[in-house]
C-alpha cells in the first residue's frame, strides 16, 4: 500500500509519498525570496519542482503553486513507502532542528510490515540514515505511522511487522524508544499495544503524552471481515527517567472499525495531530466508516488520575 503523511512544514505542505518526500509550495517560483513557504524550505536548493495539478482548484490544496522533490526517502538498503513523518524540534545528538525524520514500512522488496528504518532529511534535501531497527532488534519490524520526536532527543515510532507482508502474519509489534543517535534505548509492548497504526503526540518537557491508535485487535482472526476492535489508547511517559518508562496506559476509545486487506495489509483507524496546547486527535478510520473523534486537552504535568487528560497544574 502507497500512503501519504502530509504535514505542513515551515510554511509548506509537505508529505512523504513513493519513495520521495515532497513539498507543496504557494509561490509559483520556487527561487522565490518573496514568498514565506519557498524561503523556509530553502527551495532556491530543490530540484524537480513543477506546477501544482491542483492550483487554484479551492479548498486546501488550492492556493498551492508548486510542487518540489526534496528528497529521496529511499536509504542504502532499499527499503520503500514511507509512512510517518515528524518533525525535529530541537538539536540534540544527531538531530537537527527543521529535520524531518521519515519511518518506512516496506523493506526493498516491498514487503509490508518489514522496512526498519527513519532517515532523517533536511529542509535543503540532505537525507541521511537516522537509525535502522532491523540491526538493533534483530527480527521483523514494519515501521509505521506512529512516529514522534521530542525536544530533549528521544523518538517514539511504531511497529506492525510481519514475516512475508501478508496480513496473516501480522505480528502485534511495539512501540520502540531511541535516542537522538538512533539507538534502541527501550521496547514498549503487552498491553494495549497491538498494531501501533499512528499516533498524535503532547511533548511537556519531563513527560509526554502519546495518543495510539491499534489496529489488530480481532483483525487477523477476522480474516478480511470487518471486526470492531480499532482502539486509541494514551500512553504517559517520564522523560526524565533513562531511558524513559511507561506512567500510564488507558484507553480512551474504542469500537473502530477495521480489517485486514490484501492490497493495504490493514484498513483502521489513524490519527492527527493539531494542537500544540496539548494532545489533540483527528481519528480518520478508513474509507469503511468516515467518523472523526477528538479528545483535546491542555497538559501541564504528569497525571494523577485516569481520565482522559492530565490535570491541569493549580
Amino acid at each position: 500500500m502507497k500512503t501519504v503523511q502530509i504535514r505542513f512544514i515551515n510554511g509548506a505542505l509537505t508529505a512523504v509519498c513513493g519513495g520521495l518526500l515532497i513539498a507543496a509550495l504557494t509561490s509559483t517560483s520556487p527561487a522565490s525570496a518573496t514568498s514565506t513557504s519557498t524561503t523556509a524550505m530553502r527551495a532556491s536548493r530543490l530540484s524537480h519542482c513543477h506546477p501544482a495539478a491542483v492550483a487554484g482548484s479551492g479548498g486546501l490544496l488550492g492556493g498551492l503553486k508548486t510542487v518540489c522533490q526534496v528528497a529521496s526517502t529511499v536509504p542504502t538498503n532499499g527499503d520503500v513507502n514511507p509512512y510517518g513523518l515528524a518533525v525535529v524540534p530541537a538539536t540534540v545528538g544527531g538531530l537537527v532542528a527543521g529535520d524531518v525524520l521519515v519511518s518506512n514500512f516496506n523493506n526493498s522488496h516491498n514487503l509490508q510490515g518489514t522496512g526498519a528504518t527513519i532517515m532523517e532529511i533536511s529542509p535543503s534535501g540532505t537525507a541521511s540514515l537516522f537509525a535502522n531497527l532491523a540491526e538493533q532488534t534483530k527480527g521483523p519490524v514494519g515501521l509505521t505511522t506512529a512516529l514522534s520526536v521530542f525536544a530533549d532527543g528521544y523518538v517514539v515510532v511504531g511497529s506492525l511487522p510481519t514475516t512475508d507482508g501478508n496480513a496473516r502474519t501480522a505480528k502485534a509489534g511495539a512501540l520502540y524508544v531511541l535516542n537522538s543517535h538512533g539507538r534502541l534505548v527501550e521496547t514498549i509492548r503487552g498491553a494495549n499495544i497491538n498494531g501501533p497504526w499512528d499516533m498524535a503526540s503532547y511533548d511537556g518537557g519531563g513527560f509526554a503524552s502519546l495518543l495510539l491508535t491499534n489496529v489488530l485487535n480481532d483483525t487477523v482472526a477476522g480474516r478480511g471481515s470487518i471486526v470492531r476492535g480499532g482502539d486509541v489508547v494514551r500512553l504517559v511517559l517520564d522523560l526524565t527517567t533513562s531511558p524513559p518508562t511507561v506512567l500510564q496506559r488507558t484507553v480512551i476509545a474504542s469500537g473502530f472499525k477495521e480489517k485486514t486487506d490484501p492490497n493495504a495489509l490493514v484498513i483502521g483507524p489513524t490519527a492527527w495531530l493539531s494542537d500544540r496546547t496539548g494532545p489533540s486527535m483527528s481519528l480518520t478510520p478508513s474509507p469503511i466508516e468516515l467518523l472523526q473523534s477528538t479528545t483535546g486537552c491542555s497538559v501541564t504535568r504528569v497525571p494523577e488520575s485516569e481520565g482522559p487528560c492530565p490535570p491541569a497544574s493549580s
